[in-house]
Parts: C-alpha cells; structure tokens; sequence
C-alpha cells in the first residue's frame, strides 16, 4: 500500500506548493508465442490486472497497471524505460511490481521462439544473470510503500535448493524488494490457493478452451494431480477442499527467505 496524499512545502515567497505522489507502475509481462501456455499466461496476467484494479488501496490517478507481451525477455528494460517516460519520466514515475508469466525452470523464465540476450547457454532460451542484473526498474522505495514486489509465476523458480528467485533477490538491482517463486510446476486454476480447472480448460489441444469464462491463477502443484484438479460442477462455488492444495511459493527479500504461501495473500479475486 501506498499513500496517495499530496503534500506541500514553503517556498522562499511562503506561498505553498502541492507536491504530487509519484505514477506508481505494475508491469505484468507474459509471454507471448505459439505456444500451449499462452493462453494461461495472458489469462493470468489479466486476473492479476482485475485483482490489482479491485483492491482497496487502488488509485487510478497514481497506480498504472499494464500487461505487456514480450517475446524475449530483453524486452522488459526496454517496455520499463516506455513507460516511465509515458507517465512523466523518472523523478515522476516508480515501479510498484514486476510479474512474469511464463515457462520457467531453475535458471528463470523461457522463451523458445525468440533469443534472449544476454543468453544463459547456446540454446539462449534463458537469460543469463547478469540481464537480470543489469534492468533499471527505477523501483518504488520511498516513504509510505509497504512493498515493492517481482514475481516469477512459472514452474520451479524457487525450488527449496538452487533457487531462481532466491539469487535473484541477491542482486543489488533487487534490494528491499519482495521476489517471489514456485516451489514446483506450475498449472492453471481458478482460484490461487487450490488447483482446480475446467474439463474445457485441460484439453489437450491449442491449449484448451474456455479461458474466458472464470479467473486464472499460475499454482504450483505436484504431478498426477491433473484429474483431482478437475470440477464437473462449475467453477463458482465448489467445495475446495475436494481439490489439490496449491503449493506454497517462496518468498525472498535480500537473498533471505521470509514467506512460504501460496499467492492468495496477494493476488486473490475474493
């Protein structure tokens, strides 16, 4: 939470000058390509939009959420540094949350169709440490911010060794913020804190059907849980503990752990 009430100060002539709070940005990146978790990521991406939009300390006048397609993840830098000088350039605009959705593995979020740069390995569907290392946000830090937070949503960014979000959150470009991981894969559900889908949504071809229709959330969950994950009864109201547990993420500050839940205490439609 952040406070959104102007202050003044006394010029030399005293007369009062109202000094406004600073555009606070939330990107919610996901990637876009031919692939059969795209739906899922923009779907979620887009949850993650309404729940931002619905909470109670949400300001449109300060608090800017977008949700940019990228195809590598160079591109995050250069979707920053766009918005920033949109909103009115650095002094006026800070970055409140950073989330990616996407695959993932060990070594952070994957893109197959296009390189990314810097490249982990010679396949360069990774970006190396130093990328991640080298990306200004310009980050909200000041007095009355309660968080600032980056969140990696897909598969296994945060296993309980060799912790993507971990080392991410070592960086110095990543002091004092909240970065979050999954502790395991990753699989679409309509609520945050247990794994349950549609039958439509698990078809098995152009990534499913009926995205549209409920919320969607990235959980972890372990596997062959896919069938218990399913409701034949609608989406609205199920008696959820008849569903799969989500997973808990990992939450790290400063190359420390501090929180291990699932995502619902601070990304829920409820």
């Amino acid at each position: 939470m952040s406070s959104s009430t102007g202050t003044t100060k006394s010029t030399p002539n005293n007369k009062k000058v109202k000094i406004s709070p600073p555009i606070e940005l939330f990107l919610l990146f996901w990637v876009d390509e031919w692939d059969s978790g795209t739906k899922m990521f923009s779907e979620s991406a887009q949850t993650r939009l309404k729940n931002i939009k619905k909470s109670s300390w949400y300001k449109s006048s300060i608090h800017k959420v977008h949700c940019p397609p990228i195809q590598a993840l160079q591109e995050i830098q250069v979707i920053i540094n766009n918005y920033i000088k949109k909103y009115g350039g650095k002094s006026k605009v800070r970055t409140r949350e950073v989330s990616i959705f996407s695959h993932s593995g060990t070594d952070g979020p994957i893109t197959y169709d296009t390189p990314n740069d810097p490249p982990l390995n010679d396949k360069k569907k990774q970006m190396h440490i130093d990328g991640w290392s080298s990306i200004d946000f310009n980050w909200a830090t000041y007095k009355g911010v309660t968080t600032t937070r980056c969140v990696f949503f897909g598969c296994r960014s945060a296993l309980k060794t060799n912790s993507f979000a971990k080392r991410i959150s070592a960086l110095p470009n990543y002091s004092t913020v909240e970065v979050i991981g999954q502790s395991t894969s990753s699989f679409p559900s309509v609520f945050p804190d247990y794994r349950v889908t549609t039958g439509a949504r698990s078809i098995p071809i152009f990534g499913g059907a009926g995205w549209d229709i409920a919320n969607t959330y990235m959980v972890g969950s372990l596997g062959g849980k896919g069938l218990d994950s399913i409701t034949w009864q609608g989406v609205e109201k199920p008696n959820l503990k008849d569903f799969p547990k989500a997973e808990v993420m990992r939450f790290y500050k400063n190359n420390t752990i501090t929180n291990n839940s699932h995502q619902g205490i601070f990304n829920d439609h409820r």
